[in-house]
Order: C-alpha cells, then structure tokens, then sequence
C-alpha cells in the first residue's frame, strides 16, 4: 500500500477535533523542539494541526508563519510536507456533533494571522489569553476549549506542540487522548 492508500484509509477514522503532530526536517523545527522539551519529556513534535471534517472533506487546519489559519487537503498536505506526522485521536465521551462544531471553528477562526512580533510569541507564556493572532499549538487548544475538552481557566496560549505529544499526558474534560499514530515518516 503506498502513503497516499494509507492516508486515505487512516481518514475515514479520522474525526474533527483530533490533532495531527509534524516534525520538521529542518533547522526551524529542531529549534522548537528543543526549546520546548522538558528533562522528562524530549519533544518529538515542532508543529501541531487540527482534523477537520467541512463540507464532507477532511482537512488539516493550522497556523504557520507564511499562511496564518489555514485548511489544507488532509492528505495532499500530509504527502507534501518535508518531515514526519502522527496523529492524536480524541476520543469525546459525551458524543457532540464534532462536524457542526468544527465547520463554526473553522468559519470563526480562518484567516486570522500567525503570531508574527517575536516580543509577543515568547511573551505569550506569561500574557493573558488572546486569539487576535495565533501560533499552532494556541489554535488547537482554541479548538479543544471550542468542544469543550479544555477548562476556560487553561490559557491556550501557554500550549507548546509538544503538549500534545502522548507522553506529555494532556488532560481534557469529557474526552481523552489516544496513542500516536504514525502517519509519515
């Protein structure tokens, strides 16, 4: 089976609000990682995207520095990017319709900017919540506290991609996490 059979089988299990994790092969991402791993837990992962399902489609939505919040063909993207890729599933254990709160989320925070002034990017671990302007791991907690699996009070500002990594032990309200997936690389 090649990536393309493979992707496009792992999809039709894929649901809106799980999270895809990339890492990068260049300078960029190992800067991430390492800047956000801990002694207990290396970072694996310097990008972080959401599942979405819209108009019957799935996509992978993401901020990044050139495009901002942006969808992407899910697997298309996946083929294309120059790194490796796992995804987190979410599993909601109150069953919402995560279609309908997907295609809001999307509608509501498509096209906003990427967090672009350095100053405010570091500062973003010790400023209070705002979503004018975004880095990756700040919309996908955006999306966790849109379907209600992040407490209000848990800022997703202070998200960092690896967070979501399986070893980091996220926990969310009404839905948990399972082990990664790997889909590339």
């Amino acid at each position: 089976m090649n990536l393309r059979e493979r992707l496009e089988q792992i999809s039709k299990c894929v649901k809106s609000g799980d999270k895809i994790l990339f890492r990068g092969d260049g300078w960029k991402s190992d800067g991430i990682a390492i800047a956000t791993s801990t002694l207990t837990s290396p970072a694996r992962a310097s990008h972080v995207e959401v599942a979405i399902w819209c108009h019957g489609l799935l996509y992978s939505f993401g901020a990044t520095s050139q495009e901002g919040c942006k969808l992407h063909a899910f697997v298309d993207y996946l083929i294309g990017y120059h790194g490796s890729a796992a995804l987190r599933s979410v599993v909601d254990l109150a069953e919402i319709d995560r279609v309908a709160l997907g295609e809001t989320f999307v509608r509501e925070f498509n096209g906003r900017p990427y967090e672009q002034n350095p100053v405010e990017f570091c500062a973003a671990a010790v400023r209070a919540r705002d979503a004018s302007s975004l880095f990756c791991s700040e919309l996908a907690g955006e999306c966790d506290h849109w379907f209600g699996w992040l407490d209000e009070r848990a800022e997703a500002n202070k998200l960092v991609p690896a967070d979501y990594q399986d070893d980091r032990h996220m926990r969310l309200i009404g839905a948990y996490m399972l082990p990664e997936i790997i889909l590339k690389g």
